[in-house]
């Protein structure tokens, strides 16, 4: 399972008011999840995504604005578990 928190940078806050976006993970050229829409001024979200296997993990952010002005977006604590294996006994 990867798991992190995600959010709009507060730096942009005065500058642009209405920054909207959302982050997207990908594995292996497949779409896992995305975070929805995330606003200026809200409180970062946490994701976790159960990840199928070893591969390559993207994560996108998609500015979801008309135009689509330069909002920064805030992946934090990133962490990877892995899944538990069960022990069997012979």
């Amino acid at each position: 399972v990867l798991g992190f928190w995600v959010g709009v940078d507060d730096e942009v806050r005065d500058a642009r008011r209405h920054a909207t976006l959302r982050f997207v993970v990908s594995w292996e050229g497949k779409e896992l999840a995305r975070s929805g829409r995330l606003h200026i001024g809200e409180a970062a979200r946490g994701m976790e995504i159960a990840i199928p296997g070893a591969g390559e993990i993207i994560v996108r952010l998609e500015a979801l604005e008309d135009p689509p002005f330069a909002a920064h977006g805030d992946l934090l604590l990133p962490q990877y578990t892995p899944k538990k294996t069960q022990k069997t006994t012979p």
